[in-house]
């Protein structure tokens, strides 16, 4: 075998390999014996029965890790931070102006000014999308509602 999907799951084989103790494969293209071990490799530690084939329930298995770690990552990239009522930063900013581009779908959703502080309406929108994404209602901005906002504007 060899093509596309077998270079993509080499590749998400090698990410996840950095993580879970899997062969490390180096992505070819081509289904060789590396790449046997590895699907193995992957097989054992996911309690899969470990036959070294590959099938269409196996590949969105593989596919499914390998988008979870590239979610974890893309996630360490951002520092923690915290923002409550009268702090101020960039961050505020930011969130003012997507929440000002949910404004523009969502009727229950206010336009914010945009001017880095924490204020009355800020704080009053960070509740309302704490509501929404199923977090704590505290009114602060944090790294975990920014996130959940991001994946909102993603739909």
């Amino acid at each position: 075998m060899r093509g596309q999907p077998i270079l993509y799951m080499q590749q998400a084989l090698r990410k996840l390999s950095y993580y879970y103790p899997i062969f490390r494969v180096i992505p070819t293209g081509v289904f060789d014996n590396n790449t046997r071990q590895a699907v193995i490799d992957f097989q054992r530690h996911f309690n899969l029965p470990p036959t070294g084939r590959i099938n269409n329930e196996l590949y969105a298995r593989i596919d499914f890790e390998y988008a979870a770690v590239l979610d974890k990552e893309d996630e360490s990239l951002i520092p923690s931070f915290s923002f409550s009522a009268g702090d101020s930063g960039d961050i505020v900013s930011l969130f003012q102006v997507l929440n000002n581009f949910l404004a523009e779908r969502f009727s229950n959703i206010i336009r914010l000014e945009i001017n880095s502080n924490m204020d009355e309406n800020t704080v009053e929108m960070v509740k309302v999308i704490q509501e929404i994404t199923n977090q704590t209602v505290d009114g602060k901005l944090t790294k975990t509602l920014l996130i959940a906002l991001v994946d909102i504007l993603k739909v």
